[in-house]
């Protein structure tokens, strides 16, 4: 999470607008697609579930 404070940190107060949100479930999204076969694994989802948990209490962010 330190690389998403640097990141928010480099940003000024006025511009450019840096966006940002949490990352999707994504068990099933690409299942029509071969080219991501296996590309799910349960690590992932916990890893992406750490990270949205930052984004959300971290207090970097604006409302």
């Amino acid at each position: 999470m330190s690389g998403n404070r640097r990141l928010i940190a480099r940003v000024p107060a006025r511009e450019p607008k840096l966006f940002g949100g949490t990352i999707p479930h994504f068990e099933h999204a690409l299942r029509s697609e071969p080219f991501f076969d296996g590309f799910y694994a349960p690590e992932k989802e916990t890893v992406g579930q750490a990270i949205n948990e930052w984004i959300r209490r971290s207090g970097n962010l604006m409302a």
